[in-house]
């Protein structure tokens, strides 16, 4: 991990003493000239899921009523050398999105277990949802915002690996809102990175056939991101069904090799028959090469998708982002401004939102959460391949991060970065930038 990734997950680490029953997170909350420091308690009270290396928890602040879902990682189980900061950063770099992807609330941890705070979502995920075949419009919308989350995912290099009902949280149901989630064995990938997405990971009956190593003939069981275009086609057909695609690696092995046709009379036997613009799109999803496969942002096109509304309110300019051109040094330009809202939950249609209780800006960890009891959180990081996680090459252009730390040091004399490691002039950050009125330092960063 580089140094701009490295701060920016710092950045999200929550300030913490660990008692028997509960955790105490310190906050920094700006009153007027002033900032006080706030303590909140937050316990267990209750289990979400488990996961082979994870358990998630429902916590709840004090006597608030204020809930959140922590995902503690043993890592005493993992692999010596995984390197689970992973799911932090990925989680750091879509925190910007919260209209698509599971809010991400901070982390904290002791030598045995990571922390991970999550927004709590009632409603849970969409395995509670799709036992029976949902409407045609439904499944439109769902799908439409999934490929806006993997959208924003793709162009940042990520590539989820586990997308299926499951790890897709559902915000409402009238009108449905989705979110992506569970970044367990998410992988990012740069351009100028070296190495390549490989590991066999994934569930297998959303797995994609290269993910699943299918291809006898091949010596590299390299893959892209497609694979998630892949899983969503079989989350969509789920849907429009209500029963899985495929129920074994073996259903997979057999439509890879030919012995088992795409199911276009299942889909046009539906009591609303799903159209042939709709057949071709799921069709092209599950297509067995992953290069004919449509890109989340053409699939977003389609015909069947067009005229939908977009839920992707935060996306702002990235939506024309590219890979290569996004960088962590994105995160601190206009440093001031984000720090002091990026967590704030924006509200649609002049209405407040369902899932913040209250209208605050907050530091990490410091919001309302959710989660739900039937959802399977816990998707584990998988032990790193030989080629996985090695250095990433630093941006050029990083001026912007290195006038964002000289700042936050300027109130946070803890804070130590050696910016002469980062190229060009030294910069002293944008003079004369006030916090907003209500605004809060991230917990790891009291003012003075």
């Amino acid at each position: 991990m580089d140094m701009a990734q490295s701060d920016l997950v710092e950045w999200y680490k929550l300030e913490t003493e660990f008692f028997q029953d509960h955790f105490r997170h310190t906050r920094y909350v700006k009153e007027k000239n002033t900032h006080k420091k706030v303590k909140e308690d937050w316990s267990n009270c209750g289990e979400l899921g488990t996961g082979g290396f994870s358990v998630v928890y429902k916590q709840v602040l004090g006597t608030t009523g204020r809930y959140r879902a922590v995902k503690t990682i043993d890592k005493k189980r993992l692999p010596p050398k995984l390197d689970y900061y992973r799911e932090l950063l990925i989680m750091a770099i879509l925190a910007k999105h919260p209209l698509l992807f599971v809010e991400f609330l901070g982390w904290y941890e002791n030598p045995e277990t990571l922390y991970i705070a999550m927004e709590y979502l009632p409603e849970g995920d969409l395995t509670k949802h799709i036992g029976s075949p949902l409407p045609q419009a439904t499944v439109q919308t769902i799908s439409k915002q999934i490929l806006e989350g993997l959208k924003v995912m793709h162009q940042k290099g990520i590539a989820h690996r586990d997308l299926k009902p499951a790890n897709i949280f559902v915000v409402l149901t009238s009108p449905f809102r989705v979110k992506l989630g569970d970044f367990g064995i998410s992988k990012r990938i740069r351009p100028q990175d070296t190495t390549t997405f490989h590991t066999q990971v994934s569930t297998q009956i959303y797995g994609a056939p290269e993910v699943l190593g299918l291809d006898s003939n091949s010596k590299i069981s390299a893959y892209t991101n497609a694979v998630d275009i892949w899983s969503l086609g079989c989350v969509i057909y789920e849907s429009l069904v209500g029963t899985h695609l495929f129920t074994s690696w073996g259903q997979v092995s057999r439509y890879y090799h030919g012995k088992s046709p795409f199911p276009e009379d299942k889909l046009k036997g539906l009591p609303t028959p799903l159209d042939d613009v709709g057949i071709s799109l799921l069709k092209s999803m599950l297509a067995i090469q992953p290069g004919d496969r449509p890109t989340a942002a053409g699939a977003l096109g389609n015909a069947w998708l067009t005229g939908l509304e977009s839920d992707d309110e935060d996306s702002g300019n990235d939506q024309d982002e590219t890979a290569q051109s996004e960088d962590e040094s994105n995160w601190s330009k206009g440093s001031e401004g984000k720090l002091t809202t990026h967590h704030r939950r924006k509200k649609r249609r002049g209405q407040r939102s369902p899932i913040t209780q209250e209208d605050t800006t907050h530091a990490p960890g410091g919001s309302a959460l959710g989660a739900n009891p039937r959802s399977q959180w816990g998707s584990d990081p998988t032990a790193p391949e030989s080629e996985i996680d090695t250095a990433m090459v630093i941006s050029p252009d990083v001026a912007p991060l290195k006038s964002f730390i000289i700042q936050r040091q300027s109130i946070n004399p803890r804070l130590r970065v050696d910016t002469s490691q980062f190229p060009g002039r030294p910069s002293h950050g944008p003079q004369g930038a006030e916090e907003k009125p209500g605004s809060q330092y991230p917990p790891s960063m009291p003012p003075k």
